[in-house]
């Protein structure tokens, strides 16, 4: 550290862990929060992938997307498609590298 101004109570004990798979995000939650049940777990990893993926000032945006929920890239291609049978239209999204997709209406 630079001064000694105190960690916040959340990065106080970190040990500066590395992931380096999928299954070790859940050993390094455990060691960060404690050992919370399964879904305590998989409703803070959620919110997590939430706050990476979603861009909440986009207010007007149906699918406000900033990075891929899948791969984690920001590179999207978006559309919109009206049927005018049914006078609605369809909002798609698109990740240009690994092809997810989400659409709203």
């Amino acid at each position: 550290m630079v001064d000694d101004t105190p960690l916040p109570t959340l990065l106080a004990n970190y040990l500066g862990f590395e992931v380096r798979s999928t299954r070790s995000i859940g050993q390094v939650a455990a060691k960060i929060c404690g050992s919370p049940t399964g879904s305590a777990l998989i409703r803070r990893l959620k919110e997590r992938l939430h706050d990476l993926t979603i861009d909440h000032d986009a207010t007007n945006n149906p699918l406000p997307f900033k990075r891929c929920p899948e791969c984690g890239k920001d590179s999207f291609s978006r559309r919109t498609i009206t049927d005018y049978a049914r006078d609605d239209d369809y909002y798609v999204i698109e990740c240009k590298s690994c092809g997810w997709h989400e659409w709203s209406q």
